[in-house]
């Protein structure tokens, strides 16, 4: 028999990059740049600046997923889109929804 094998390289075209507040009543979250691509991804290793704005009288705490544990109280923040990243704002505060959760009981969260 004439066995063969099939080897597939590619290389990914960019990246998308799913970032939103943890509750929607909290705040909202900001990407700048928008994406460079058709698709709604980013090319690779495009720096992303995100940004938490709190809603009402909440504030906000951290980023959970994919932000260095280093960064995750920064706001703005800056991700390299050098893979898929998602990202969630959580807040604090006296809005309805916001967040208490403490950043390292939740890593990372899939966001829909």
């Amino acid at each position: 028999e004439n066995a063969g094998r099939l080897t597939w390289l590619w290389e990914a075209d960019g990246y998308r990059l799913d970032a939103a507040p943890l509750a929607e009543a909290a705040g909202t979250v900001g990407q700048s740049p928008a994406p460079d691509l058709s698709d709604g991804c980013y090319s690779f290793d495009t720096s992303v600046t995100l940004t938490a704005t709190p809603s009402g009288e909440a504030a906000f705490s951290w980023w959970l997923g994919d932000v260095p544990d280093a960064n995750r109280g920064l706001n703005p923040v800056t991700v390299v889109m050098d893979a898929p990243r998602s990202v969630l704002a959580a807040f604090g505060g006296g809005a309805p929804g916001a967040s208490a959760l403490h950043p390292t009981s939740h890593r990372s969260q899939q966001l829909s």
